[in-house]
């Protein structure tokens, strides 16, 4: 007798990159949340390289109940899939990526109804408008042909994406954010900084970024007032034209480049901000712009990712225009009310640790019915 009846793959990793940061913590959510259900085994996927150095021994002593599969290459899994077929009564694969959706695919046409596939839709080209709109109705044609359900990580993903209504109608949509579960800090300021205020942005320097064109839309401010201290950290094609052009125009004093940071140092850059700024032209997500409503930082961000929605419950944000036509004076009237958004943040990130917290996310697998 079986049991098990079901088996969840979760595919962690993805090519050229390994293990993902976020998704080992996923995974840890996803094994303590089906252990309480006795009929379900949860398997890992793993690809070569890890995202981050220690992720894959963080994982391997985080998972207590479910199995962790390390491959090669994504065909390694199929092949799991083909010799334990017979001892489940489904699979749900939850892939992300095309790769992994194609190899899934050819699952559902050799295993028919046993197969259930589900992606979780994490980038698909989004910086590019064109190859955007293929890909979304690429996706969309599959999700058609073989049944598969899409999430999407908020609501403004799946409003740019060129199926979504197709999905709506066939009832293979859903929205589901990602999550986090970094530790609590103490924002703990140095007499430096206690001077100036401090305004952060992370993000590589990637052209739909937006970095250049936030320096020239508030070199005028940061000229005016010398408290504003501007930080970039991140790395990237567009980095050297960013600090040219702050050499070029005297704004040296205002303006810092940090370069890429180690993960773990993240956590200390924004609690000890006074604001975060996002300024993308388009995201799929943006955990930069959910990190600092988690450690109760006010956040001025452009309409991209999950920033709507997390500004429903969260009194400590401002939206701006994607062509930052907006963003000086936005910034200004968040400077004279920052101690009240301050104290907004710090109320609101309470309710922002329990909507967005891994255990609250993976639970909605269960709940959407999609496990």
């Amino acid at each position: 007798m079986r049991n098990n009846h079901t088996l969840v793959v979760f595919y962690a990793s993805m090519r050229n990159i390994g293990l993902l940061y976020h998704f080992r913590y996923m995974s840890e959510a996803f094994d303590k949340l089906l252990v309480k259900h006795d009929q379900i085994k949860l398997l890992i996927v793993t690809e070569n390289g890890e995202q981050i150095e220690g992720l894959r021994n963080e994982l391997t002593s985080s998972i207590k109940n479910g199995e962790i599969l390390d491959v090669e290459n994504i065909d390694e899994v199929n092949n799991y899939i083909s010799n334990c077929i017979n001892n489940f009564d489904r699979i749900i694969l939850l892939t992300q990526g095309n790769l992994q959706l194609l190899q899934a695919c050819k699952m559902k046409v050799k295993y028919r109804k046993k197969i259930n596939i589900y992606l979780r839709l994490n980038s698909f080209n989004h910086g590019k408008k064109i190859k955007r709109t293929l890909n979304s109705l690429f996706i969309t044609a599959l999700s058609v042909i073989f049944n598969v359900k899409i999430n999407f990580q908020c609501g403004y993903t799946k409003k740019i994406f060129a199926g979504a209504s197709i999905l709506q109608v066939l009832n293979r949509s859903t929205v589901i954010p990602l999550g986090l579960n970094s530790e609590d800090l103490t924002k703990d300021y140095s007499d430096i900084e206690k001077k100036y205020v401090n305004i952060i942005y992370l993000a590589q320097f990637h052209k739909h970024k937006n970095h250049l064109l936030i320096i020239k839309k508030l070199s005028r401010l940061l000229n005016e007032r010398h408290n504003l201290k501007l930080n970039f950290y991140g790395d990237g094609e567009y980095l050297n034209d960013c600090e040219n052009y702050v050499k070029q125009h005297g704004l040296d004093r205002n303006i810092k480049f940090h370069g890429r940071i180690p993960r773990e140092q993240i956590p200390d850059v924004i609690n000890k901000a006074d604001l975060s700024l996002v300024a993308s032209k388009v995201e799929t997500f943006g955990h930069n712009v959910l990190e600092p409503a988690w450690f109760g930082v006010p956040i001025l961000t452009t309409k991209v990712g999950i920033a709507e929605d997390l500004l429903k419950d969260y009194r400590a944000g401002y939206l701006v225009k994607t062509d930052l036509s907006d963003i000086e004076t936005s910034l200004i009237a968040m400077l004279g009310n920052l101690q009240k958004l301050k104290a907004n943040a710090e109320q609101d990130k309470v309710i922002i640790r329990k909507k967005y917290n891994w255990d609250t996310v993976v639970a909605s697998y269960i709940k959407e019915g999609i496990i």
